[in-house]
């Protein structure tokens, strides 16, 4: 019974209509705390990429680096700053299914293969930028080792990314799944 009172309150409860304009408006926004986090780190990382990107040849002697060296470094930043615009532009995107539950599973979709390009995106920049900036190194036992810390840094980094999309995804899922 307590149900039914509750759905015949809902039901006669005054409803205040908004224009499809109004609406749009909220949703196209962007005014979401969570979207301004995103776009200011996203705003700050391609800047820093943009400002190496500016300098690396003449204070990275990139002029004394093999072309190919070159080409990576400028590909793995490259591919950092896309990232960042994809991954906005994900967070940004409005759920566009018939139904909530085909939404949710639509983007819930979207995100898995944005977590692979994270992971995947992180460990090729992270791996030109060691190529470039190793290329005129000469190696000694000492450097072997600084050189497999560094590698053993990246890797634990790109182990905590991908335990971070996990748990994300997991969330999302369980949520998703009360929803059917």
């Amino acid at each position: 019974m307590a149900k039914d009172a509750l759905q015949s309150a809902w039901q006669q409860m005054p409803v205040e209509r908004e224009s499809s304009r109004a609406i749009k408006s909220m949703i196209q926004s962007g005014n979401h705390p969570v979207l301004k986090r995103i776009r200011r780190q996203l705003i700050i990382e391609s800047a820093a990429f943009a400002a190496l990107l500016a300098v690396y040849y003449d204070i990275f002697d990139g002029d004394r680096k093999p072309f190919i060296a070159n080409v990576l470094l400028v590909a793995g930043l490259a591919l950092s700053i896309v990232h960042n615009l994809i991954g906005y532009r994900l967070a940004n995107s409005c759920l566009q299914g018939s139904t909530l539950i085909v939404s949710v599973q639509q983007q819930l979709t979207k995100l898995k293969q944005y977590a692979v390009l994270s992971v995947l995106s992180r460990g090729l920049a992270g791996g030109c930028l060691l190529f470039f900036f190793s290329m005129a190194i000469t190696y000694t036992s000492s450097k072997y080792w600084i050189l497999a810390g560094i590698v053993l840094f990246f890797a634990v980094q790109l182990f905590v990314l991908y335990r971070v999309w996990a748990r994300r995804i997991g969330e999302l899922q369980q949520v998703a799944g009360k929803l059917l």
